[in-house]
């Protein structure tokens, strides 16, 4: 359930954002020069970037923990692929008043507030979910490693070789800490693996059995592909939108999909066992499958054996590409039928 923060919390939001954008620090500080804020109660670690160097968008972007810090270093390595949808962020951005969210705009009427022309947007992206105004916890969190990015931009304005330093140790990052009320900068290698365990299939001998008698075995190679799609979803006016997984499973050769399902990001038990229910609704399986995600061989792999299934990691699926396209053929026709 979506908790908004109370009215103080609010205003000490918008008195720090003031702050922030009076000090400019993106004058003399660029998107890359990453550090981070230990939060002093939670002890987790928001990496910060702050933007606005290019004079395009002026702002402060948190990544906060493990997942934050590989959202960024994705966005890092393939901008061009990567979007927000699968990210961790919280983002404050200066901005139009009409872009203020309906959370937002009650607060700041509430607290009777007017920033002329740039106002203070705060925006959590979390992964398959649709961008929204901060919760309760977010803004607790954002706060006070807010206030420490302002200082510490100060500090590398007055002492250049601390920001020089930054763009020097590329494998580690300069963390804010605070012990007994003081702030202090230490080293600290970031975090090196990020763990998504996806549900392994582990066949039964009666499920091999079971699939062995009543389904047969083609010469066929079936692909499975997932991707978010393109319309958020709200499941009631208290919970954020999301985006659900697109679950597809295509034959390579005749581009038939064999089976297609919408389930939230997270339940990840329907994607493990989206090929069960194929294999049962076909009532055959395949000789080979193809999947473009190398954590979906290791979910697959113990029943791809058992079955003497050829399993193998590919980066482009053809029919999987082409029944996506479809569909988002499908969306924008009936948008324009519904606009006309």
């Amino acid at each position: 359930m979506f908790i908004p923060p109370t009215l103080d919390l609010w205003q000490k939001l918008y008195d720090g954002a003031q702050r922030f954008r009076e000090t400019a620090p993106w004058e003399w500080m660029g998107d890359n020069d990453v550090f981070g804020v230990r939060h002093p109660v939670t002890g987790e670690t928001g990496y910060c970037s702050i933007i606005g160097n290019l004079k395009v968008a002026y702002g402060l972007v948190v990544y906060p923990g493990a997942e934050g810090w590989f959202s960024y270093r994705a966005m890092q390595d393939e901008p061009a692929k990567e979007s927000m949808i699968d990210k961790r962020s919280l983002l404050l951005l200066f901005g139009n008043r009409h872009e203020l969210t309906e959370v937002e705009r009650t607060a700041i009427e509430n607290l009777k507030l007017d920033f002329r022309e740039e106002w203070p947007l705060f925006r959590s992206f979390l992964p398959s979910c649709f961008p929204w105004s901060f919760c309760a916890e977010e803004a607790g969190f954002f706060l006070p490693v807010m206030e420490q990015a302002r200082l510490f931009s100060i500090v590398c304005r007055k002492n250049p070789a601390v920001l020089a330093s930054l763009r020097e140790h590329r494998d580690q990052v300069l963390v804010r800490v605070r012990t007994d009320d003081v702030w202090r900068s230490e080293w600290s290698v970031p975090p090196r693996v990020l763990e998504h365990p996806f549900p392994i299939i582990e066949p039964s001998r009666n499920l091999v059995r079971h699939i062995g008698k009543n389904c047969r075995r083609r010469d066929s190679v079936w692909e499975f592909g997932t991707s978010y799609w393109p319309e958020p979803i709200r499941d009631s006016d208290r919970e954020r939108p999301y985006y659900p997984l697109l679950v597809l499973w295509a034959d390579r050769f005749s581009y038939y999909v064999v089976y297609h399902q919408l389930i939230k990001a997270d339940q990840q038990e329907a994607l493990a066992g989206s090929f069960l229910v194929t294999v049962q609704k076909e009532g055959e399986y395949p000789a080979a499958i193809r999947t473009d995600r190398l954590e979906y061989l290791s979910m697959l792999e113990p029943l791809a054996v058992a079955l003497g299934i050829d399993l193998k990691y590919e980066e482009h699926l053809i029919a999987i590409e082409s029944a996506r396209s479809a569909l988002h053929e499908h969306i924008n026709l009936e948008k324009t039928r519904d606009r006309h």
